[in-house]
């Protein structure tokens, strides 16, 4: 996973691959709606009492709310989820009785990332599969329909692929599941990602934001083991492809 910046407007993207679930050749092959056998939620179903685009805030509020490193005397230690190389960080940020645990991409710099996580069967597992935010750190105030056409150009002009499988089954029209959010607002916590890459914006800063992404919320999976597997392609011009190559190991408890 990684940020870039688009001058004079700060944008900042996190792209993110991740996978939806084990598709059987019965599911549904519109993203607004899905069968009954399906285990991923239609984009018009409300799953665990919010709707696509508010899970999709709620995402974001937790990625920024979420300690990114820590210190002790003179040594840095990351925490974040999104920059964890195993997925030992995978639960930071997030309560575990929680119905929803959110996973994500990484900050690797060549994009392959195998993590493991454990969660429960009562839990869905909510994640983007391509995603980007735009806020107004540094940049000041926008409005909503100037961000729309900002992400318009930014993000889903530039998405080449995005490619899916569960336990060995391949996931079809991945690509159909686009949410945008409307505008939110969320809070920067201590040590947060900003402070990480350099930027001095303290804990309690609330910032306003707009986001845009591939987004999939998988219901409760069974008892036992399962191999997530994605990847993901965006291309910004010739020499600058951006690619997400991710395994998530995931026992269920």
């Amino acid at each position: 996973m990684k940020s870039l910046k688009n001058q004079p407007v700060r944008i900042l993207f996190l792209f993110v691959i991740t996978v939806l679930s084990s598709v059987l050749s019965s599911c549904s092959t519109d993203a607004t709606t899905a069968t009954v056998t399906s285990p991923v939620y239609g984009l018009s179903e409300t799953a665990f009492g919010k709707s696509y685009q508010e899970w999709s805030v709620a995402w974001w509020q937790w990625a920024y709310n979420t300690p990114a490193f820590s210190v002790s005397g003179v040594d840095t230690t990351i925490t974040h989820p999104l920059f964890d190389m195993t997925g030992a960080n995978a639960a930071n940020g997030q309560n575990a009785s929680a119905s929803v645990f959110y996973i994500g991409g990484s900050y690797n710099s060549n994009g392959i990332t195998t993590r493991a996580i454990t969660i429960t069967s009562a839990q869905g597992i909510f994640f983007p599969i391509l995603n980007v935010a735009m806020d107004t750190v540094g940049i000041g105030s926008f409005t909503d329909s100037w961000a729309a056409g900002q992400l318009d150009t930014i993000f889903r002009m530039n998405i080449v692929s995005a490619v899916a499988s569960l336990d060995g089954v391949d996931i079809a029209n991945a690509k159909n599941y686009l949410v945008r959010s409307a505008l939110f607002n969320y809070t920067l916590g201590n040590q947060n990602m900003y402070q990480l890459s350099g930027v001095n914006e303290p804990a309690g800063t609330s910032v306003p934001a707009k986001s845009d992404g591939i987004w999939i919320m998988l219901k409760p999976l069974s008892k036992g083991t399962h191999v997530l597997k994605f990847k993901g392609v965006a291309q910004f011009d010739p020499a600058r492809q951006f690619i997400q190559d991710m395994t998530y190991n995931i026992t269920v408890k």
